[in-house]
């Protein structure tokens, strides 16, 4: 290999970083902190795991699908830190599949169904769908006429 071979080498994974910058689907350890606690339960731990067994017991057997949701909140999360337009789109848009996966494959009673669509409503706010939100919003509402953050996401996304 001659030195012009390996200075293009070295010009073509500089143009690549970014695209291999992107952080996994996993959360971290640090990114875990900040969402709920069955999330770390169902992301890191057996299923056949005490602390699973309980948390699949308190929130139903919809549980089974419950990274996809940790998953969307963790993109959302991700999408207030990243800097670059791409990275935001990235992020709203993994945020979107993983919410809407929720939509397609839990019972639409399962208990965190009004937190999915309040999230949900929010990956389409950032996404500037202003109708999706909103509908995404009074769908939680629907869902779960007794939760304040669903009507205070609501009032500051009319705001």
């Amino acid at each position: 290999m001659n030195w012009n071979q390996l200075g293009w080498g070295i010009v073509i994974c500089m143009l690549s970083a970014h695209a291999n910058a992107i952080e996994p689907w996993v959360p971290t350890d640090s990114e875990m902190a900040s969402l709920p606690p069955y999330c770390k339960v169902k992301m890191k731990s057996s299923s056949s795991s005490p602390e699973y067994k309980a948390w699949e017991s308190a929130l139903g057997k919809d549980f089974l699908h419950t990274h996809h949701y940790c998953a969307g909140i963790n993109f959302i999360n991700r999408y207030y830190r990243a800097r670059s337009q791409q990275d935001k789109r990235f992020n709203v848009n993994n945020a979107l599949s993983n919410l809407q996966y929720m939509v397609d494959h839990a019972d639409a009673g399962y208990s965190l169904m009004p937190d999915v669509y309040l999230n949900l409503g929010v990956v389409y706010s950032l996404a500037n769908q202003t109708a999706q939100a909103i509908t995404h919003f009074n769908k939680a509402i629907e869902l779960n006429p007794r939760q304040p953050r669903a009507y205070n996401a609501l009032s500051d996304y009319y705001v």
